[in-house]
């Protein structure tokens, strides 16, 4: 089992996951599980952690990186491009199979210069904004 948790700190997030990737039960290797995506250019930036299934996990985030290269970066944008690789992963590759055991889910830290902070999370095909007031 993944433990990934996100904390807001003075002007920023800090990631964190546990290292342990387990491959069908029968292999356990220690691998980061945190991935940033920079888009400095553009002044974004976001953080994954990933849990679940390592590699439909690295997927997403192969598939975001892919379309934030072109993509707007605002807020809004990012967090439907998340649940809409998301959810393109799930359909494809997953739910035809039922493959439950398959699933994965993602903690995203985002930044940007023009909006700030976002913390967001997925839970099989559902993306949620988690607060960051306090």
């Amino acid at each position: 089992m993944t433990i990934a948790a996100g904390f807001r700190y003075e002007n920023g997030i800090l990631l964190a996951t546990d290292t342990q990737h387990t491959f069908y039960s029968m292999m356990k290797l220690s691998r980061p599980k945190l991935i940033q995506l920079d888009f400095l250019d553009r002044k974004a930036r976001v953080g994954i952690a990933i849990a679940g299934d390592v590699s439909f996990a690295t997927m997403a985030t192969e598939s975001l990186e892919s379309v934030l290269q072109t993509a707007d970066l605002s807020h809004e944008s990012i967090k439907t491009n998340i649940g809409d690789v998301v959810l393109g992963l799930y359909q494809k590759h997953i739910q035809p199979f039922n493959k439950t055991e398959y699933s994965f889910d993602l903690l995203c830290a985002v930044w940007t210069k023009e909006e700030g902070l976002m913390l967001l999370q997925t839970n099989a095909t559902s993306i949620t904004e988690i607060s960051l007031a306090g």
